[in-house]
């Protein structure tokens, strides 16, 4: 079985997400570090432990030229490479300029959707528990504001 650019890049994505608030949480004392510094620590972990395990069992990374001849197999896989870069994008964009309770759906959706290919009932249950996640855990525990 092999690993498609569309899954390393969304890796790399995470990696470099957690990389990101791992640096930036240094800043912060010890109390307010212990959340964002351990969670993009674990992060870090499992993203690096999913990478390494995948090239471990022996998967290799599959360059789209040397894919396969059938044009069909080759788009599908510039199609994933690019709604996932989108996806992505959007992503940022949405956490940016709107809120985490628009962009983590939106992401949800279009990973589950449209790249797991799950039914749309799982995904919308799936988006929605994450979405309650946040909001019970950061806006009533933790009264942040995100």
């Amino acid at each position: 079985m092999k690993i498609d650019l569309a899954s390393l890049i969304f890796d790399l994505f995470l990696l470099v997400a957690a990389i990101v608030f791992f640096v930036s949480s240094l800043s912060f004392d010890f109390r307010p570090w212990l959340f964002p510094g351990l969670f993009s620590l674990v992060l870090i972990i499992m993203v690096a432990g999913q990478i390494l395990s995948s090239l471990k069992k022996g998967k290799k990374l599959q360059i789209l030229s040397t894919l396969v001849s059938d044009d069909r197999v080759t788009q599908n896989s510039y199609g994933r490479i690019g709604f996932t870069v989108f996806s992505i994008i959007t992503f940022y964009l949405l956490f940016r300029y709107t809120t985490i309770y628009l962009a983590v759906p939106f992401l949800t959706i279009m990973f589950l959707r449209f790249l797991g290919h799950r039914p749309w009932r799982v995904v919308f249950l799936t988006a929605l528990c994450l979405d309650g996640f946040i909001y019970v855990f950061f806006q009533l525990f933790l009264q942040t504001s995100l």
